[in-house]
């Protein structure tokens, strides 16, 4: 299978990525709660600060790199966040299960 990864200035398809992220969001809060966090989040909770906060992950002082399959289902994406002139912050770093392990 091949991929196409693509560093976006504006958000192409937001029910997918908000879809994908909320899938992510699940995740991180299951592997939280086995490791002894609390079970009291909801995928929503962490999601809540992404789209009010977008222009931070796209250019100039970000980006927002999405990954699509040969189908054009969108199979990851990743943020860049600059958190000070020098030097920025990896976050949102999520590829569905799917599409691990290929390139």
């Amino acid at each position: 299978m091949a991929y196409q990864l693509t560093s976006v200035t504006e958000v192409p398809d937001r029910a997918a990525l908000e879809d994908m992220l909320l899938e992510y969001c699940a995740i991180i809060l299951e592997k939280f709660a086995a490791a002894g966090g609390p079970r009291t989040y909801k995928p929503d909770d962490l999601f809540a600060s992404f789209w009010p906060n977008l222009h931070k992950f796209l250019p100039p002082t970000g980006r927002l790199i999405l990954v699509h399959d040969e189908n054009q289902r969108l199979v990851g994406c990743g943020t860049l966040r600059q958190a000070r002139p020098d030097a920025g912050e990896l976050k949102r770093l999520y590829v569905r299960p799917e599409a691990a392990g290929h390139h």
